[in-house]
């Protein structure tokens, strides 16, 4: 059985918790682009990394895409979608900036 998360910014959230339960479920895989990041937030809040990760910009690489392609990038080229720039890496940034992570 396969589940669908939506795209979602943790951070941008108040309470976290009625999501922690997906993210440190062991059935679950949580996807993410350039997860370095996002596990150190996971792992400097709750002292823990998700159960299960998928990193796209690791699996890019594997597929030749480049080193450091980005995520808006990335599905430019597999699903000819353009991603607003207000989903870009800077303003997550500057969200994170906000929590002194």
């Amino acid at each position: 059985m396969m589940a669908i998360l939506p795209v979602s910014d943790p951070i941008a959230l108040e309470d976290l918790s009625p999501i922690l339960d997906i993210f440190y479920n062991p059935n679950v895989t949580v996807i993410f682009h350039a997860a370095r990041q996002d596990l150190e937030f996971f792992y400097l809040l709750f002292n823990r990394l998700p159960a299960t990760i998928f990193d796209t910009q690791l699996a890019a690489t594997v597929l030749a895409y480049g080193e450091q392609i980005s995520c808006g990038n990335l599905v430019k080229q597999c699903m000819n979608i353009d991603l607003h720039k207000a989903h870009s890496r800077k303003v997550c940034c500057r969200t994170r900036e906000r929590i002194n992570c």
